[in-house]
């Protein structure tokens, strides 16, 4: 469970019970490499998640509650190109907007918080 009370692992797999039968191994791998702190495989699995066209209506809400868990652990570059996609699947253009501004504002303070190590 993270700091602030979520719980990544739990979301996804509440997420497996209402996402369509082809995410669901995508989800499960997700979660066991999640467990197992693997996260350039989870990158490559976030990227195959992304590219399935069923997954459109979840990625932002993963990106809330999944990705922005572990954000800083992994390739920044992956982490824009996730955000992006899922942009693109907000409606409104200001809420994409705001998406995309406030995901930028946490990687600013992760590159900080890197070169302060």
């Amino acid at each position: 469970m993270d700091v602030d009370g979520r719980d990544p692992t739990a979301y996804l797999r509440k997420l497996r019970g209402e996402a369509p039968a082809e995410l669901h191994e995508n989800l499960a791998k997700m979660e066991e490499l999640y467990d197992r702190k693997l996260w350039h495989q989870l990158t490559g699995v976030l990227a195959s998640f992304v590219d399935a066209p069923a997954a459109a209506p979840y990625l932002v809400p993963l990106y809330r509650e999944f990705v922005a868990d572990f954000v800083k652990r992994v390739n920044q570059l992956s982490v824009v190109q996730y955000a992006t996609k899922a942009a693109r699947t907000i409606k409104d253009p200001k809420e994409s907007l705001a998406f995309l501004q406030a995901q930028a504002d946490r990687l600013e303070g992760a590159a900080d918080e890197r070169e302060a190590l």
